[in-house]
């Protein structure tokens, strides 16, 4: 699923940047940008530890640093905290309720739920720290 998402995603980048109100190579920059930083921390983490973090998890972490670095690289970088936020506090939870064993649980649906926080809520969040 992942790889028809970036064939997809990269698709409609593309044709948002070519459309009149699109913001053009600038959009295609900021997401090259998000991509590298989004799937490039998620990927030194699988490097230096991948018992830690699925490849997976860097596959998926690719495509939010596209669609988050359209947005902006503040959009990128709360996706990407929030992302991390909301695992540590969900997997506390989902331990501390015996549903998931501590060590391993799914990562992706966290990450997830961080990207659609910078989306809903990132240029507050932003605001709210002074950038």
């Amino acid at each position: 699923i992942i790889a028809p998402g970036y064939v997809v995603l990269i698709a409609l980048l593309l044709l948002v940047s070519a459309l009149p109100f699109g913001d053009g190579l600038a959009g295609l920059k900021r997401a090259a940008v998000g991509w590298a930083l989004v799937g490039g921390v998620y990927l030194l983490m699988w490097l230096v530890y991948p018992k830690g973090i699925g490849y997976g998890d860097v596959r998926l972490s690719g495509l939010i640093g596209l669609g988050l670095g359209h947005l902006g690289l503040g959009a990128a970088i709360v996706g990407l905290y929030a992302g991390f936020l909301t695992g540590a506090v969900g997997g506390i939870l989902l331990s501390a309720l015996k549903v998931v064993d501590r060590k391993r649980f799914a990562f992706g649906p966290f990450m997830v739920l961080g990207a659609v926080i910078a989306v809903l809520a990132g240029p507050q969040i932003l605001g709210a720290l002074g950038y």
